[in-house]
């Protein structure tokens, strides 16, 4: 998982959107999120580990302050700990329930849904705004 973390941090996503297809790491990131479906789902179910959605949620946290570390602080409109600790939960959540509930999207599909969600917003996304 750490080498797919640097993969994805290599990314330029600038010209991304959501009619392209999604970043390939991400494609990768969830393709080996499905091969091992069955040991996530355990690890992070209600007799998991306990400690393993932390240990998940730190990567995924160091991975968005890489990708975001020139940005300066005092340009946000809010601290910017609440959000990637939004960011972490958000997709933690997407994977979390994807792997729950059966993983039928495919990761290409799942690569799709988190890029989208991550660069124009879940409300936007849902077209709930």
């Amino acid at each position: 998982m750490k080498k797919i973390a640097k993969e994805l941090d290599t990314l330029d996503v600038g010209d991304w959107d959501k009619t392209t297809a999604p970043p390939s790491a991400a494609v990768k990131y969830f393709a080996f999120l499905k091969e091992n479906a069955m040991f996530l789902k355990a690890i992070l179910g209600p007799k998991g580990d306990p400690a393993f959605p932390s240990k998940m949620k730190y990567l995924i946290a160091n991975q968005i302050k890489s990708r975001f570390a020139h940005v300066e602080q005092n340009v946000t409109q809010f601290p910017p700990d609440y959000l990637v600790a939004y960011l972490v939960s958000a997709h933690l959540g997407v994977v979390q329930h994807w792997i729950e509930t059966g993983h039928k999207e495919s990761p290409q599909e799942m690569a799709h849904i988190i890029s989208s969600m991550n660069f124009y917003g879940p409300l936007a996304v849902g077209r709930w705004k």
